[in-house]
């Protein structure tokens, strides 16, 4: 498994979340990365640990990131759908702007979008181009639908196998 850092940055290039991954490989949904429980995850200001083995998806589409907990014990929500744009890969790594949208799925179901007041605030303040804020926008109503639905992938199998053989060692 190759390792890969996941980088995001905010529209101005202030740097945000990172956290070192490894990548499990690619279907059609985009890559797929795995981070193990105990694994720093730090933006400025800020450091936590991963609490659990979770994976990560990057969408082939580039309109977002989610992140899938399976250990309802140990991590506070199941799926959180990063609204981003720009995914730019290297070969060590993946850097993508973060757009404060984000869409939530808890343990008991429930679909929260949350960072509303963030994203609107920093339309103005970082001037995203109207077509960015839009297209920010509508990968947010598909996420939260494609959430309450299970779509695959945000269903219980998808993720479930990529978890899978990123803890029995499989992948790139």
């Amino acid at each position: 498994m190759r390792p890969v850092r996941i980088v995001y940055e905010k529209w101005d290039g202030r740097p945000h979340w990172e956290s070192d991954t490894v990548c499990l490989g690619e279907d059609a949904h985009g890559a797929w990365l795995g981070i193990r429980r105990g694994t720093a995850q730090a933006r400025p200001g800020m450091s936590v640990t991963a609490a659990d083995d979770h994976v990560v998806l990057v969408a082939a589409s580039g309109d977002d990131c989610t992140t899938f907990h399976f250990e309802p014990a140990r991590a506070p929500i199941e799926v959180y759908v990063d609204i981003t744009c720009t995914h730019r890969w290297g070969t060590k790594r993946i850097t993508m702007i973060d757009l404060d949208l984000d869409v939530i799925r808890r343990w008991d179901g429930s679909i929260v979008v949350a960072d509303e007041d963030e994203f609107e605030e920093h339309r103005v303040l970082l001037a995203y181009p109207e077509e960015v804020a839009e297209s920010a926008l509508a990968a947010t109503q598909v996420a939260q639908e494609q959430l309450e639905r299970r779509v695959p992938p945000y269903d219980e199998t998808v993720a479930a196998g990529w978890l899978t053989a990123f803890r029995s060692g499989l992948g790139e």
